[in-house]
Parts: C-alpha cells; structure tokens; sequence
C-alpha cells in the first residue's frame, strides 16, 4: 500500500481517492452480530441455513452500503474508489462475489472507476489465487 499511495501521488489533482477499507466494516459487522452468535450458527446451523453465505451477502451489502454513502457525500473531482484489505473477506467470500455483486447489481449506484488489492498470486492472466488459498476467475476487469 505504501508504494499504492506514493505512486497515486500524481493524480491527487485530478481525482479523488476514497477509500474503503473493508476490514473495518467487516470487523464492526462482527461486533453488530455477535462473534459467539456467529460461531454458534456455523457449528449448528438451521435447517436449510447457510450461515457462511447469509454473513457474505451481510458484509457485501454493508461494503456498498459503504461505498454508496462515501459516494453520496463525494463532491469535487471526479472520485476513484480504492477498496483495501480485501483479506478480511476470507473464508467467507472472496474479492470475486463483491465484484460480482458490485457490477451486477449496483452498478448504477457506483458509477466510478473501482480499484480493488487482491492479495494472493495471479495464475493465468484472468485466475488468481486469493490470499494463495483460494481460487477465484475476474471475469470482468482487469488483472494488473
């Protein structure tokens, strides 16, 4: 990240950076929930219950909920939206459904250029590995 902010330096005015940084709203989502409620709902989940996929859909709509409302409050240069710690989303999700929901859903809503760290290793010019651990397909995008 430091060499991220030392390199965007130059287009400080022309763009607006907002950040988004997804370990906070991941973190405060867990305080809201209840860790133990949470663990209590993965090792005993109601029938026909996805607990993993019902917290995913929680964080990624908290995430652009996030996102919307720094957009909503934006004013001035035309803004670039810069989503970091995407590794708070594992093992839940991973940066492909948020993209995916992001693009298909709202992207109405965000109607900017986004820009998202995806830690892990790239192995073919559209698959990556997310934190090396888990595979994931940009089909939209680009991979730099």
């Amino acid at each position: 990240m430091k060499e991220w902010r030392a390199q965007t330096g130059i287009f400080t005015d022309q763009y607006d950076l907002i950040y988004v940084d997804l370990l906070e709203i991941t973190t405060r989502c867990l305080d809201q929930l209840g860790v133990e409620n949470i663990i209590a709902a993965q090792e005993d989940p109601m029938p026909g219950a996805n607990p993993e996929a019902e917290l995913a859909n929680l964080w990624i709509s908290e995430i652009i909920q996030t996102m919307q409302a720094k957009l909503s409050e934006h004013k001035g240069k035309p803004p670039v939206m810069v989503i970091e710690k995407t590794a708070a989303l594992y093992p839940v999700t991973g940066p492909r459904f948020l993209l995916q929901q992001l693009w298909d859903i709202h992207s109405q809503m965000i109607h900017c250029p986004v820009v998202v760290f995806i830690p892990g290793r790239l192995v073919e010019q559209r698959v990556y590995l997310f934190l090396n651990a888990k595979e994931e397909y940009m089909y939209r995008g680009d991979i730099l």
